[in-house]
């Protein structure tokens, strides 16, 4: 039997189902919205980093790979890096001076790919973070151009080590050394290029292990030891240096050289100290009295050629050796380093030891002239006559010493007598100072010429002839005793 459905009954089901037909179709179409808002999202993280994606710690949310380079670009774009120097002229280089640009080495493309387009709901609810490395290429002969044209790698001062330098006088001292500025120029390049690398915004070139320094100071104990030794040894050269030839008599000769002088060095601790021994040089001065005997009346002269004679004859006048004289002679000799002849010291004295001044008169038969001293000064240098050679007894006697025993002026000279008792000369002149007996020295108007070989065949009668001016000079000069040496 068919029931019937209530009136009310069939009105309430026939509302629900359109109800649930309603809802049904209202979630089918936010599923389908849904759906394709999910899709279009897969689709848009497909080439876009999901939400809070960090790359290098920039924010890629929702960026292109493509648009993170320019990013990064521009960040390479902005690169400057200032030079701190020594001056203070901080030179500075940019990106466009070297044509710097970023390269890409596919990373940013790789995490993109590492993503999965239906997991960027994730992506709301945390960051991911990624590193990538950002690589630069830039023109690195542009870079060893621009640092190579830098004023402090141009223009410095080279650094001198301290060193020896040996003046004048042969001595040593310490040059002191140069603390200059020059750069170790690859040092440089490798701590800048390093710096535009990693992209510094700033690097200092002020650190001195960059620049060339002196190995050697003034104070290096090494240099100082060597300074010491030179000099020393400079000392030693100094004082042993001298050659010095001792004048004896006679024409003999000593001769003390750098291997004697050595084993009168008296050594010291400082360069100070180190000297000649005056006891050696006392000692050698008067072992050479030994040459110098007085035993027989010798007598002794040096001439002013620096000859040392041996006088026999003449009075009681005469030159005897000066040990301690000597020895005042050679000390300084030593110390002037030279090459030399050396004459020993002379005391001159009379018979009784008497010493009887410095003004004598010395006569060269051989050289035709005539010296005065005084006090060591050479006062009269004259061409002279003597006794004429080519007569028998009328040569001037020599190698002797005698004394001025009167000074006339004028005076009328008389010779001896000839066989017929007439005086074998007479004349007049205006000065005459007798030193040998009827010896003396004169002038004579009626000579002319001095000197040469005149007396060996127009001499005098034994006398020395003398130009009337030098004469004069000569007479002003000597007095009764003062001796006159003739060789």
């Amino acid at each position: 039997m068919e029931q019937k459905i209530p009136e009310k009954l069939k009105k309430f089901f026939t509302k629900k189902n359109t109800i649930i037909v309603c809802v049904a179709a209202a979630a089918a179409v936010l599923v389908i919205v849904l759906l394709r808002f999910f899709v279009k999202e897969c689709n848009f993280y497909q080439e876009h980093y999901y939400e809070n994606t960090y790359i290098n710690g920039i924010d890629c949310s929702n960026m292109t790979p493509a648009e993170v380079k320019e990013i990064l670009q521009a960040d390479v774009d902005s690169f400057q890096l200032t030079v701190k120097t020594v001056s203070g002229d901080d030179p500075v280089i940019t990106a466009q001076d070297l044509n710097m640009i970023y390269v890409d080495d596919g990373r940013l493309d790789e995490i993109l790919q590492e993503q999965k387009p239906s997991g960027w709901i994730g992506g709301h609810f945390g960051d991911s973070n990624y590193d990538a490395a950002t690589e630069i290429s830039y023109d690195q002969d542009m870079l060893n151009d621009w640092v190579s044209s830098l004023p402090f790698m141009t223009d410095y001062t080279v650094s001198e080590d301290a060193a020896l330098v040996q003046g004048e006088d042969g001595y040593w001292s310490i040059k002191e050394e140069v603390i200059g500025n020059e750069p170790d120029q690859d040092a440089v390049r490798t701590l800048i290029r390093e710096a535009v690398e990693n992209r510094e915004s700033e690097v200092s070139v002020t650190d001195e292990s960059l620049y060339y320094a002196p190995e050697i100071y003034a104070d290096d104990e090494d240099l100082n030891a060597e300074l010491e030794e030179k000099n020393y040894a400079q000392r030693i050269e100094e004082l042993t240096s001298a050659v010095i030839t001792f004048r004896l008599p006679d024409g003999e000769s000593k001769v003390l050289d750098k291997d004697t002088l050595k084993n009168w060095i008296v050594e010291g601790d400082t360069i100070d100290d180190i000297k000649i021994s005056r006891k050696k040089i006392d000692a050698w001065a008067e072992e050479m009295a030994a040459y110098f005997p007085t035993d027989s009346g010798e007598k002794y002269f040096v001439t002013t050629d620096g000859e040392v004679l041996t006088l026999y004859y003449g009075y009681s006048y005469g030159w005897t050796y000066d040990a301690e004289g000597t020895a005042d002679k050679l000390e300084k000799a030593i110390k002037s380093g030279k090459t030399k002849d050396l004459t020993p010291a002379l005391i001159r004295e009379d018979s009784e030891g008497n010493d009887t001044g410095n003004i004598y008169v010395e006569i060269s038969i051989d050289q035709q002239n005539m010296w005065v001293y005084k006090d060591g000064e050479l006062m009269v240098d004259t061409p002279i006559v003597s006794g004429n050679l080519s007569i028998s007894g009328r040569a001037t006697p020599r190698n002797g010493v005698w004394a001025i025993t009167a000074k006339m002026s004028p005076h009328h000279m008389v010779g001896a007598a000839d066989e017929n008792g007439n005086p074998s000369y007479e004349c007049d002149v205006d000065y005459w100072m007798p030193f040998n007996d009827a010896i003396g020295i004169h002038d004579l108007a009626s000579r002319t010429a001095f000197g040469g070989d005149i007396y060996k065949t127009n001499g005098s009668h034994g006398c020395i002839n003398t130009p009337y001016k030098a004469v004069q000079q000569i007479y002003s000069i000597v007095s009764v005793g003062t001796p006159v040496v003739v060789y």
